[in-house]
């Protein structure tokens, strides 16, 4: 916005923003062009009145306003698919990574997932893309033993969503015995 005033210079005009929802927002001063900008990611959502109002050094004042709508961005989310905790595993096979992974403002290919390994934080998958229906898989090779994978899923506005499974991982596989009779 500019402000202006006949017998002042700009500089010396107070300028105060402020919202129908949040209050006073910034006080300063105009530059010396009469410009005055005031920028904020911190505005509660909803539908907002912003006035500028502008004094001069004599307490002459002038307002003007604007409507704003201001949109909250939400979280992803993400929800395994596979594996699950009653599957079975062998350390010899690699363990299928599925998950689906959504955002209310984001395309599901803007999204970014990665699994890793609660305990240790080891990468297991990263950086996968969800297909447009929100869907990606990968695969781990993992050890014998009780594990808890977790996957997030992480937005272009970097909030992110987590869920994870608790699986076992039998020994390798072996063939079944078979004798005819």
């Amino acid at each position: 916005w500019q402000a202006s005033d006949r017998l002042s210079d700009p500089t010396e005009l107070v300028v105060r923003w402020s919202s129908s929802i949040d209050g006073e927002l910034h006080e300063g001063y105009a530059d010396s062009e009469g410009i005055t900008e005031f920028t904020s990611s911190e505005l509660s959502g909803g539908l907002h009145t912003i006035t500028l109002r502008v004094l001069d050094p004599d307490g002459a004042a002038a307002t003007d306003t604007v409507e704003l709508e201001v949109l909250l961005s939400e979280p992803p989310s993400v929800e395994i698919l596979e594996p699950s905790t009653d599957g079975v595993y062998y350390s010899d096979l690699p363990v299928t990574l599925r998950a689906l992974a959504q955002d209310a403002e984001d395309p599901a290919e803007d999204l970014r997932v990665h699994w890793t390994v609660e305990s240790t934080g080891e990468l297991l998958a990263e950086d996968l893309v969800p297909t447009s229906t929100g869907e990606t898989t990968a695969s781990a090779q993992l050890g014998q033993g009780n594990w808890v994978l977790v996957v997030t899923a992480t937005d272009s506005g970097g909030k992110t969503d987590s869920d994870s499974v608790s699986i076992a991982v039998g020994p390798p596989n072996s063939a079944p015995d078979c004798t005819l009779l």
